[in-house]
């Protein structure tokens, strides 16, 4: 019987409630493929659903983790055959393994020469910017993008994104080295997330205009502001 390790939830907290467990490895239902695993991606996602701040439906105790990276061990006959590097999605968790087993429609080929590494730490956050930039932000040059939490991991890519289409970006970040950041991946102007300030800095750097578009991934208390931020017909 194959075995494998895992990092197990067993209660919402700081990362020191997760621990070490060992248990035989899921077998391999039909369509699905078993995947060695390299790298695993943490995002701010999987750090909520740890607090006990997102996901609160699945059951304690519990393996976590969305993204990993990996080899393909087995699979079916129509999918990557083995030695193949992918992604994969964990939709409902079960990430946080050196094994993992998920159905072939979850299952991405990795590109050449990009790294297991950086393949689990840009797919999810990776799928949601090109969500945010080109299907709901309809981002083209010329136009302006206020971006928050712009040297995070949602928001860099973001703002790489919105400035290879040629807008002009506008981030928001809360310290020097993250607004220092932001500029080095393509922001024109980095501001701070002053709740009190925002609107009125966004309209001194466009002219009073406002901007086309805001991506907000933080919500809270800079959300009214960043509405009054838009320009006439803004989204």
């Amino acid at each position: 019987m194959r075995m494998r390790r895992v990092v197990v939830l067993s209660s919402f907290g700081p990362p020191e409630v997760m621990s070490w467990g060992e248990e035989p490895c899921p077998e391999r239902g039909v369509g699905e493929v078993l995947v060695e695993v390299e790298a695993i991606g943490v995002n701010f996602a999987d750090t909520m659903v740890r607090r006990g701040e997102y996901r609160r439906d699945q059951p304690l105790s519990f393996i976590p983790g969305s993204e990993v990276a990996g080899v393909v061990l087995e699979g079916p006959a129509d999918g990557p055959p083995p030695g193949t590097r992918v992604i994969v999605f964990m939709e409902d968790g079960g990430g946080y393994a050196d094994h993992v087993v998920a159905p072939l429609d979850h299952v991405f080929p990795v590109l050449d020469g990009l790294a297991a590494s950086q393949a689990a730490a840009v797919f999810s956050q990776g799928v949601t910017a090109w969500y945010a930039v080109h299907r709901f932000g309809r981002i083209a040059a010329g136009m302006t993008v206020l971006i928050h939490a712009a040297a995070g991991g949602l928001g860099s890519l973001c703002v790489q994104l919105c400035a290879a289409l040629g807008a002009e970006v506008i981030g928001v970040a809360s310290t020097d080295d993250k607004r220092e950041r932001a500029r080095a991946h393509g922001a024109s102007h980095v501001i701070a997330p002053d709740p009190e300030a925002l609107a009125a800095e966004v309209r001194e750097l466009t002219g009073g205009r406002g901007v086309d578009v805001v991506i907000d991934g933080v919500g809270g208390p800079v959300f009214a502001p960043s509405l009054r931020a838009l320009a006439f017909n803004g989204h």
